[in-house]
């Protein structure tokens, strides 16, 4: 080895040479291993956060579990309790309709079977015995009556002559409770008589119909098994054969009758049905434009459920304009800018000419 001069270097100077390289190493290792050691602690901080994270993002998906599951449960219990006091009260209400019935009809044997007590049993009745009720078109038997229907068809066969009649006993006089009852049974059954609903045969709009009842339901007091008597009771026509497809222990139950009357009559159900006719309803002869957009109005509003005012407005135009079936009264009307088909027709518009 030799320097810039040409002379060899000395031993001192390899190891000068040599002691600077060591430190130059001793140096880069001190600062790798510097790195590292930083390093070391900014993934060892990075690794604690994610830890930590992690366990925040735990305990809130524990929480949000905890708390669904309470909410859960308490809704559940709710639903329950709901359910369980409104088959409580249909039970009552049942319990309630059953007794009134059988009341009645109890209450009314014994109040004549009171009045036949003490009287003379073998006269045969007369017409004059037959008591008619006003309210309820009812005949009451009077007390002799009550006795020969008690002895059968030989007591009535036998003639007046055969034998002297024994003179009667005056009845008692009736009890206010026995009246008040009378009464009551009598107003009961012309309020019965007046609590009717319209019948429903299916031409009709069923969810109209279904409003008008469901009013008229809540005027009235009905529970919900008197709302299915009386509904299963307003059926007639096709109406009334949709009833086949309950079961016998269905046929009472109001949401069972409700549902099988939507899925047969509900505009939702028969939507392809009503947009047919709606696209192919034309101008009747004779018919009068205003009929027409009446009934159109009608069609689509069945055809399309859930389309908006202004979707309805557009549909009725355009199909108006195609029903008319007359050039030159089609022309008139898109000359005179008819936006809404269902508004009321002007008194000046006059169709003679066409």
């Amino acid at each position: 080895m030799q320097d810039g001069s040409g002379e060899q270097p000395t031993l001192a100077d390899i190891l000068r040479v040599l002691r600077m390289q060591a430190c130059a190493m001793t140096r880069q290792t001190e600062a790798v291993d510097s790195f590292n050691t930083q390093m070391g602690q900014r993934l060892d901080a990075q690794a604690k956060q994610i830890n930590e994270g992690l366990g925040r993002a735990l305990r809130e998906r524990q929480r949000v579990e905890k708390d669904t599951k309470d909410y859960t449960d308490n809704q559940l219990e709710r639903v329950k309790s709901e359910v369980k006091e409104e088959m409580g009260q249909l039970a009552i209400d049942l319990k309630t309709h059953i007794s009134k019935t059988l009341g009645r009809d109890v209450g009314g044997y014994q109040s004549m079977g009171e009045a036949a007590t003490g009287l003379v049993k073998e006269e045969p009745c007369s017409a004059s015995e037959w008591v008619s009720s006003d309210s309820g078109g009812e005949q009451v038997l009077g007390a002799q009556s009550y006795g020969v229907l008690r002895q059968g068809p030989s007591a009535r066969a036998t003639p007046r002559s055969a034998a002297p009649t024994p003179p009667s006993t005056p009845s008692p006089p009736s009890s206010p409770s026995h009246k008040a009852q009378g009464s009551r049974r009598r107003c009961r059954r012309g309020e019965g008589a007046r609590k009717r609903p319209q019948e429903f045969d299916g031409t009709v709009s069923w969810e109209a119909y279904r409003a008008q009842f469901e009013l008229l339901a809540k005027a009235w007091g009905w529970s919900r098994y008197e709302r299915a008597v009386q509904l299963v009771g307003a059926l007639k026509g096709s109406a009334l054969e949709v009833l086949n497809q309950l079961p016998a222990g269905k046929q009472t139950s109001y949401s069972s009758v409700l549902a099988v009357l939507e899925r047969r009559y509900g505009h939702q159900h028969q939507s392809e049905v009503f947009r047919a006719r709606f696209r192919a309803r034309l101008r009747n002869p004779g018919e009068s434009l205003p009929h027409l957009a009446q009934d159109l109005e009608q069609l689509v509003r069945r055809a399309y459920p859930g389309a908006s005012e202004d979707m309805i407005t557009l549909l009725l135009r355009d199909q108006f304009v195609d029903a008319v079936n007359h050039p030159q009264i089609k022309i008139y009307i898109q000359q005179a800018h008819v936006e809404d088909c269902s508004k009321p027709w002007p008194e000046d518009w006059k169709w003679r000419p066409f």
